[in-house]
């Protein structure tokens, strides 16, 4: 089973996800959610990658989380309530992020020994666009040197054009 195919299945019966034929092509979207009477429906195109569906259901399942309304733009909207929708996007999918990209997962990419946005990405089993602005968005929300306790050990992380990981104490596994 893939990462999009367990989570399907660790959000069932709580969220239940669809993949509808030709949503892209209907709606424009790659993933949508409705609450219907209490229940959360997300909807995810079929016509995509394993990697892609399980990137977008991520960041449609925090929109179930986060989420007071459906997000559609539409042309009456005044710009208060575009930028709303905007910032709305823009916490569900910051948080897949973080979901997804996680300090662990890059020091275990560092430790391996891969320092291309490709490899990693091949690694953590997403798209390289995906990971690339999860980095970024993980340099725009760490300070450039902080020390974080993973399950590896305690790291002092300095952020430059690239994060840098200095071992402080390791963890003894038994």
């Amino acid at each position: 089973m893939n990462r999009y195919e367990e989570t399907c299945s660790e959000l069932y019966p709580d969220i239940i996800v669809l993949e509808p034929n030709n949503l892209h092509k209907k709606t424009g979207w790659w993933g949508t959610f409705e609450i219907d009477d209490g229940q959360p429906y997300i909807f995810i195109e079929p016509m995509q990658s394993a990697t892609d569906k399980y990137q977008v259901l991520k960041e449609e399942f925090y929109h179930v989380l986060t989420a007071v309304s459906i997000l559609l733009e539409r042309p009456n909207m005044n710009y208060y309530q575009r930028l709303s929708v905007r910032k709305q996007e823009l916490i569900a999918r910051h948080l897949a992020y973080k979901d997804i990209i996680t300090l662990d997962d890059l020091i275990k990419c560092w430790q391996d020994g891969l320092i291309y946005e490709w490899e990693i990405a091949n690694q953590l089993d997403v798209t390289p666009e995906f990971l690339h602005n999860a980095i970024q968005y993980l340099k725009s929300v760490y300070p450039t040197r902080f020390i974080a306790e993973t399950t590896s050990g305690i790291y002092r992380i300095v952020i430059n054009a690239t994060f840098n990981f200095y071992l402080l104490d390791a963890k003894l596994t038994a």
